[in-house]
């Protein structure tokens, strides 16, 4: 019943932090329709969640801001520190864990269950200014935030929500490879094409990531490494009948509202020596501009 429940909390906050980013949606009605709108914290409201914009000027001036509720994503810097007079857990996390800045202080009551490292996805109230010890014992300040929810999640939850998603579910066969798109995610961190390569010859495959383009707005993005996702990789080297399911990871893309994209895959079929190329071309729905940091805006 637990497990059930805990399940139900991390697909609910999903749904809740997608439409939370995109910043243009009401979505009380949808928590009543999950019949878990009841705060833990009485002064948590979900229709008055600060936007992301006002959010980040309130971690980088907390003490203006006190009982406000807020929704985010984060990582955890250190395992949770008990007080056990005061019942009372203490979490400092990085509300911007690429660049490990944006510290904010949780507070809350109940175990979290999480650990160093941990992404989490957070609900609270805002309690100003708050301060949490270092491992050289020194405090560190930052937004102090008590928790309503905390779920453990992924990266892509906590950090890079899919902002647009594409929903291809299309083959391309060549001599006896399959590679099957299952999807394509927009986030304003990255772009992931999630695969499925299966191998039905008697020959072994070889992947080439760095042939792999995805084309829109007339660039080419190539393949990236984000080893802090822990997405789960594509092998590039498949056996004999193997098959093999995993994210193609790509820099983020800004405008991608009503595009033309064309995705490109490369291999090479050993005994064979076939070369192989899989291609697809496809139009992105209406989406909203993403805003991309200059530094992960890729050449052409």
């Amino acid at each position: 019943m637990k497990k059930g429940l805990a399940i139900i909390q991390i697909l609910f906050l999903i749904v809740i932090f997608s439409i939370f980013i995109s910043n243009n949606q009401d979505y009380s009605a949808t928590l009543r329709a999950e019949g878990i709108l009841d705060p833990v914290i009485e002064d948590f409201k979900v229709e008055q969640v600060l936007d992301k914009e006002t959010f980040l000027s309130a971690i980088q001036t907390p003490k203006q801001y006190k009982n406000e509720s807020v929704a985010f994503g984060a990582q955890l810097k250190h395992d949770p520190i008990y007080n056990e007079e005061k019942n009372i857990y203490t979490i400092h996390v990085w509300q911007d864990p690429i660049h490990r800045v944006n510290s904010v202080v949780i507070q809350t009551h109940v175990d979290p269950g999480l650990k160093a490292y941990d992404y989490v996805l957070v609900t609270g109230v805002t309690r100003g200014q708050g301060y949490v010890y270092n491992s050289r014992n020194l405090p560190v300040k930052g937004l102090l935030v008590e928790a309503n929810t905390l779920v453990k999640a992924s990266y892509a939850d906590a950090v890079a929500p899919a902002i647009t998603v594409i929903d291809v579910n299309k083959t391309v066969k060549q001599y006896g490879v399959n590679i099957t798109v299952k999807s394509i995610e927009f986030s304003e961190v990255d772009t992931r094409v999630n695969v499925v390569i299966e191998n039905s010859t008697k020959d072994n495959f070889n992947f080439f990531t760095f042939k792999t383009g995805l084309k829109i707005n007339n660039k080419t993005y190539r393949q990236v490494e984000h080893w802090h996702a822990q997405y789960d990789p594509v092998e590039t080297y498949l056996g004999k009948r193997a098959n093999d399911s995993g994210v193609l990871v790509f820099p983020a893309i800004g405008d991608h509202n009503e595009r033309e994209l064309r995705l490109v895959i490369k291999g090479r079929v050993y005994k064979g020596k076939h070369n192989a190329t899989f291609e697809w071309k496809l139009t992105t729905p209406a989406a909203p501009v993403i805003e991309v940091a200059p530094e992960e805006t890729p050449e052409a």
